[in-house]
């Protein structure tokens, strides 16, 4: 529909602490696929996660 994914709703995603890496990773990914994002991306789509201690 033309709407992007947005920093929005990664923000939102990015709220709840406590989550390792693996687990956030997760849930970008599967909010992006209820979003309707293709999988593959169609176009580039990057994400570094990392647990930092």
């Amino acid at each position: 529909m033309g709407e992007r994914f947005g920093t929005g709703r990664l923000n939102e995603l990015l709220r709840e602490k406590g989550l390792g890496a693996a687990m956030v990773l997760d849930r970008i990914l599967t909010a992006m696929r209820d979003f309707g994002v293709s999988e593959p991306p169609e176009d580039d789509c990057t994400a570094l996660v990392m647990d930092v201690l």
